[in-house]
C-alpha cells in the first residue's frame, strides 16, 4: 500500500499536478462537483455524502482557523456552517465545510489519522455531508479537489449531452439540422451534465470539461481545473469566465459567439467527466 501510495505522489508530480491528498471521509460518495452552479455562485469544492461519519486530514498540517456556527464572527462564510481549515506544506490550505457543532477539534496540529471533526448538517447544506475545498496560496488558487484526491475516483458513467441550443429573445431554441440562419455571430449553449457514480437514478453533476468544434476545429472550451481572483472576481483560472460567463441556466453552459460562415456549418459540442469519459453531440447549420 505504502509503495503504491508512493508510485501515485511520483506520477502526480510528473504530471505537474503538485498535490496528492487522502480522501477525508472512509465512504465519499460524491453529491455535488467543483464549479456546479450553486444558483448564485459556482462550488468551490467538492460536496460529499455524510452519514455520520468521522473527518479527517487529507494530510498532516496546523489548524489556523476554526468555526462553530452561529459564533459571533461578521467576516465567515456562514454557508459553511461549522468549519476547520489546515495549513499543508507546499502553501496549500483544506477547509472542511458542515461539520457537526460540537464535534470540531481543539488541537493544534494534526496527522492524517486524527479526526477533526464529524459530518453534520451545518451551514446551507441539504444533510449531513461534508465541504471539502483546497487553496493554492502562493498561486491564489482554489483548485478543484478531485484532481488531487488519491486513490483516483472511479467514475464508469459517461456524461449526458442533450441539446445544442441558442438563445433568441430570451427563449432557448434547440438545434437540428434543418434549421437555416443568416451568417454572422450567434450565442451557443449546451445542455449538459455529468453522472453521479452511485445511484441509479439520474443525479446530475458538474462535468470536468466541455469543447465545441467548428467544422472539425476546436474553436472554445473551458476545464474546471481552479478558480482565482481576476478585477475582482472568481473566475476559472485558464479561460478567465466567470458565474455568470459559464451558466446561463442551472444545466445549460454558455459556449461563447460563434461566426456561422455562408453554407453549411458542422457543430459539434464534447463534454467530458474527469476520468475521461467523453460524451458529445453535433448538429449541422446551414446559414444563407
Amino acid at each position: 500500500m505504502k509503495f503504491r501510495r508512493l508510485v501515485i505522489l511520483l506520477l502526480f508530480t510528473l504530471a505537474g499536478l503538485g498535490y496528492a491528498f487522502d480522501w477525508p471521509l472512509k465512504n465519499h460518495n460524491i453529491l455535488a462537483t467543483f464549479g456546479q452552479n450553486m444558483g448564485d455562485r459556482c462550488l468551490q469544492g467538492l460536496l460529499l455524502m455524510g452519514g455520520n461519519q468521522d473527518v479527517f486530514p487529507v494530510a498532516e498540517g496546523e489548524v489556523i482557523f476554526y468555526y462553530e456556527n452561529k459564533s459571533q464572527y461578521s467576516s465567515v462564510p456562514r454557508g459553511l456552517g461549522s468549519f476547520v481549515a489546515l495549513q499543508h506544506e507546499g502553501d496549500v490550505q483544506s477547509i472542511y465545510g458542515h461539520l457537526k457543532p460540537g464535534s470540531v477539534t481543539s488541537s493544534k496540529t494534526l496527522g492524517t489519522n486524527d479526526i477533526l471533526g464529524k459530518t453534520g448538517d451545518s451551514g446551507a447544506t441539504p444533510g449531513e455531508s461534508l465541504y471539502i475545498s483546497f487553496i493554492n496560496i502562493e498561486e491564489n488558487e482554489i483548485l478543484n479537489p478531485i484532481k488531487h484526491l488519491i486513490p483516483f475516483f472511479i467514475d464508469t458513467k459517461t456524461p449526458v449531452v442533450e441539446d445544442i441550443l441558442i438563445k433568441t429573445d430570451n427563449t432557448f431554441t434547440t438545434l437540428g439540422n434543418k434549421q437555416t440562419f443568416k451568417p454572422g455571430e450567434t450565442n451557443l449553449y449546451v445542455s449538459a451534465y455529468d453522472l453521479r457514480e452511485d445511484i441509479d437514478r439520474v443525479w446530475k453533476l458538474c462535468p470536468y470539461k466541455i469543447s465545441v468544434a467548428r467544422n472539425g476545429q476546436e474553436i472554445y472550451s473551458f476545464t474546471f481545473d481552479a478558480f482565482s481572483e481576476n478585477s475582482g472576481r472568481l473566475a476559472l483560472s485558464r479561460s478567465n469566465l466567470a458565474f455568470g460567463n459559464i451558466f446561463a441556466d442551472e444545466w445549460i453552459f454558455r459556449l461563447g459567439d460563434i461566426e456561422l460562415y455562408k453554407g453549411r456549418n458542422h457543430i459539434q459540442v464534447f463534454v467530458q467527466d474527469f476520468s475521461g469519459h467523453l460524451a458529445s453531440k453535433e448538429t449541422f447549420i446551414n446559414a444563407e
